[in-house]
């Protein structure tokens, strides 16, 4: 009885020097620069995807989602939507909006999976014409520049996560999400790392990475999150 009690007030130790860590809620700001490349045909944009910075491919595969909180675009990136709508090229748009970001573990992989799905294209269609688009459809790439500052929101433990998540905004939403998914040097910001490492409830961050943050809406994610967490407190409870 003895080293049980001893065992459980050493777990109750363990929970509370990880809670005592906290997680901070953090939000951003993008401003959106033209980067003075632009494509009229195929071979030109994808002369400009092996050329353009990271935070150009970012820009164009993930600024639909900031600013759709409530829908999910048809095309999922904006090399799709272009290239249907534009070049008229329907097929090759629906294979770029099928890419599966979520799969893609860094900006560069998923650049080469653009790259690629376009080379194919093109290497079964050698004989065809290349399209143009009209002058009035060029496609400029842009590129955004991040700000990224920390909230007043700070949570210890899985109750006050739960709270603050419901009340963040979606750009806090989209860069704990979107962002530290595909940046390295944020990854330390990802709810789910915090949720596995620093409260040690890997199953819950095991199912929170499984969400695809792609088929949902700002406002479908963050009300999928908050469910998860509050059925782990919920049992948590009637446990104790």
């Amino acid at each position: 009885m003895q080293e049980s009690q001893k065992g459980r007030d050493s777990r109750q130790e363990s929970r509370l020097a990880r809670e005592a860590q906290g997680f901070t809620f953090y939000t951003e700001r993008r401003l959106v620069e033209i980067t003075g490349r632009k494509a009229s045909d195929l071979k030109e944009l994808l002369q400009g995807l092996y050329e353009v910075s990271g935070s150009s491919i970012f820009y164009h595969t993930h600024q639909s989602f900031l600013q759709r909180h409530f829908t999910v675009p048809f095309y999922r990136n904006d090399f799709a939507t272009w290239v249907a709508e534009a070049l008229g090229e329907e097929g090759l748009g629906e294979r770029l909006a099928s890419i599966n970001i979520i799969d893609c573990s860094s900006i560069r992989e998923l650049r080469e999976l653009l790259i690629w799905t376009i080379e194919d294209h093109l290497r079964h269609h050698e004989t065809l014409e290349p399209r143009r688009a009209h002058p009035d459809e060029v496609f400029y790439f842009s590129k955004s520049k991040s700000f990224v500052f920390p909230t007043n929101r700070i949570a210890h433990t899985l109750e006050e996560f739960a709270w603050h998540l419901t009340q963040i905004s979606h750009h806090s939403l989209f860069y704990h999400v979107f962002v530290t998914r595909l940046l390295p040097y944020n990854r330390d910001r990802d709810f789910s790392v915090w949720v596995s490492e620093e409260l040690g409830k890997k199953d819950l961050a095991i199912r929170m990475r499984q969400l695809d943050p792609y088929v949902r809406t700002l406002e479908d994610l963050k009300n999928d999150l908050v469910s998860l967490v509050a059925e782990v407190i919920g049992r948590e409870e009637t446990d104790a």
